[in-house]
């Protein structure tokens, strides 16, 4: 408990009682963040990468085509449900504001951690906001995915890069329910409506090569 993100990011914000721009260690900064300082300009509560709060969230991960200094890309994955008030994040990076409803949020997820071992902490970060009373009282900023974006989006130029794949949670107990509330309410997401392009790239292959743009190829 004393080692989860929930317990360091609200530990330092009260020692230093400012904002917290939390960042995973195998994440990079290819750029000045500079939404980051708006964000605390405008003193929001909380910021994270939300899978439910874009339009397009199709993933692509290499094959074992060989093509010799190339790389080829298929369709991995996607949440093909859309909500502006429900979170499924990916928590490499995360903004919190020094104010008592980010501190609420923080101590909620802190409580779903220490009584959940084994699992997923962005998980808990989800069961948290998904569950806290005041959370459409909460200031939140959904994040692009260039500030977090993973190496399975081959077409997004980085501000911050998570340049490996994220474990795709072998080991991990997954949480879908506590204290009787579920982590997600799928009551209040919402289809997501693909386009005819959308839904044919999920049948397509990418070739990438050193320093290149994808291109599809069938």
């Amino acid at each position: 408990m004393d080692y989860c993100k929930a317990h360091l990011i609200s530990t330092v914000m009260a020692d230093l009682k400012r904002p917290i721009f939390y960042l995973d260690s195998d994440v990079v900064v290819e750029s000045r963040p500079f939404l980051i300082e708006y964000l605390c300009a405008e003193d929001y509560d909380f910021g994270i990468f939300n899978w439910l709060a874009l339009g397009s969230n199709q993933a692509y991960k290499p094959t074992d085509a060989a093509e010799s200094e190339l790389v080829v890309y298929r369709f991995s994955h996607s949440i093909d449900a859309i909500s502006r008030t429900q979170l499924i994040c990916s928590g490499a990076v995360q903004y919190w504001g020094y104010s008592n409803k980010s501190s609420e949020l923080l101590n909620l997820w802190r409580d779903c951690v220490a009584n959940n071992p084994g699992c997923p902490d962005d998980h808990s970060l989800d069961y948290a906001f998904n569950n806290l009373h005041s959370a459409d009282e909460l200031k939140t900023f959904w994040l692009p995915r260039a500030y977090a974006r993973y190496a399975w989006w081959v077409f997004d130029t980085p501000v911050i890069d998570h340049p490996d794949y994220p474990n795709p949670g072998l080991g991990f107990t997954p949480l879908s329910e506590f204290r009787g509330k579920p982590r997600v309410h799928m009551d209040q997401l919402s289809p997501r409506l693909l386009t005819t392009q959308e839904e044919n790239l999920k049948g397509v292959d990418f070739i990438v090569g050193p320093g290149g743009a994808p291109h599809a190829v069938r």
